[in-house]
């Protein structure tokens, strides 16, 4: 199994890495626009009054004057989500389509190991490859909110990093 997760590793590292790179880049960039937000926290939060509440609740809107209420409601709860199931969905896809591609699953199906564990191993990094994106959208976060000076519990990022 080895073998396979450092092959599959491998095949993923550019996919895992554009995908952390854009989605950490887009909680990056909508973190920075937090200071416009909280300085007209007033202003937005009547706005926010008008919406009907369902769409409030489906949006993920909560607080928009504070950080993790507008990041949430920014990023986190629509961009975030989208982000990691394309890359889960892209990433799922390749695993065994990939290699038929490539014309290697005979050398694949060669190996003298089940294909249970050989495909155990291309789930296992899938699974890497996903908490690699999440990781980086933590890390923004903590950094954009140290960037902007606000503040969030290293609670609240575990929390967000399991959601």
């Amino acid at each position: 199994m080895t073998v396979m997760l450092r092959k599959a590793l491998w095949d993923i590292r550019w996919t895992a890495f554009w995908f952390a790179a854009g989605g950490a880049g887009y909680v990056l960039m909508m973190s920075l626009f937090y200071p416009m937000v909280r300085g007209q926290a007033q202003q937005f939060e009547r706005l926010l009054a008008a919406y009907p509440k369902g769409l409030l609740v489906a949006l993920g809107y909560s607080s928009i004057a504070s950080f993790s209420g507008y990041l949430g409601g920014e990023a986190l709860n629509l961009f975030w989500p989208v982000i990691v199931g394309v890359f889960a969905t892209l990433g799922g896809a390749s695993l065994v389509a990939k290699e038929v591609e490539d014309g290697t699953s005979e050398t694949w199906l060669s190996v003298p190991a089940s294909r249970r564990r050989l495909l155990a191993g291309k789930l296992t990094a899938l699974a890497i490859g996903l908490v690699i994106c999440v990781a980086a959208c933590v890390i923004v976060v903590a950094l954009g909110a140290a960037i902007v000076n606000a503040t969030v519990t290293g609670r609240g990022l575990l929390a967000m990093g399991v959601v």
